[in-house]
């Protein structure tokens, strides 16, 4: 913290100022210090145009006969990672709380809120009933789910993929009895492809699940479930569309940190 305190100007306000121009600022987040500047009087400023803008948008439209034209695009087509991209990329995953990963918290039995593990009652509902959740004994590890040949029949629109995605956090939280925690990214490879990638701690016990070649049940580890899992939600949109084929087809993967 004296570190980064250092690095700010040691400015003096003069009489009479009233906070124009830049503030000097420490972020303090769970994995960085941040030292930056805010021009509050700007952002305000700022807000207040693109309100005014607006307000005059929704007066053209409330009176305007015929079709509205469709606003031009503000920014050009994304292509592949920037500096800056990748520099946000990395300062927002420094920003982000990595407890509900590596650490205990409680859950409240009441309100299913989530909090400190040094708490002994819920903030929210202030409850002293709830159940700990301890994951400091897993191990990280990136999961990357990719779609078959034939993609654009798996998924068509980003709808349909963000669709798909959903559906496999619903069937972990059924089948694990946890949700599927940790930052995702969604994106395209060189095919045009959507594919999603995970970063979590999965679990470390077996579950039962039915054979998708045999129909019986067997016992299968998060890897094996996953993959599994991912199939079937894909498979649902193949079998859908009369006639299509999906060669080679859709994978997932898991692997660790």
């Amino acid at each position: 913290m004296q570190h980064a305190a250092d690095l700010i100007p040691h400015i003096k306000p003069e009489p009479g100022d009233l906070g124009e121009g830049p503030r000097w600022e420490i972020v303090v987040s769970p994995g960085a210090f941040k030292v930056r500047t805010r021009n509050y009087a700007r952002a305000e400023r700022t807000h207040e145009r693109a309100t005014e803008r607006r307000r005059k948008q929704i007066d053209v439209a409330a009176t305007w006969d015929g079709d509205i034209p469709d606003p031009q695009p503000t920014r050009g087509t994304i292509t592949g990672w920037t500096r800056r991209s990748r520099a946000r990329l990395v300062e927002r995953l420094s920003d982000l709380d990595y407890t509900k990963l590596y650490g205990r918290f409680h859950i409240c039995s009441s309100c299913r809120a989530e909090f400190d593990a040094d708490l002994d009652r819920c903030p929210r509902c202030r409850s002293d009933r709830f159940k700990t959740e301890d994951r400091t004994g897993r191990l990280p590890a990136m999961l990357t789910l990719t779609y078959p040949g034939d993609w654009l029949t798996v998924a068509p629109s980003a709808d349909v993929a963000m669709g798909h995605f959903q559906s496999l956090c619903k069937r972990y939280a059924r089948a694990w009895g946890e949700p599927l925690r940790g930052p995702w990214k969604k994106e395209f490879q060189g095919r045009g492809a959507v594919h999603f990638h995970i970063s979590t701690t999965p679990p470390t016990r077996m579950i039962t699940v039915s054979d998708p070649e045999t129909g019986q049940q067997i016992r299968v580890d998060f890897k094996r479930w996953l993959s599994i899992v991912w199939a079937e939600i894909v498979a649902t949109r193949t079998l859908r569309s009369a006639g299509s084929t999906c060669s080679p087809g859709p994978g997932s993967t898991m692997r660790r940190a």
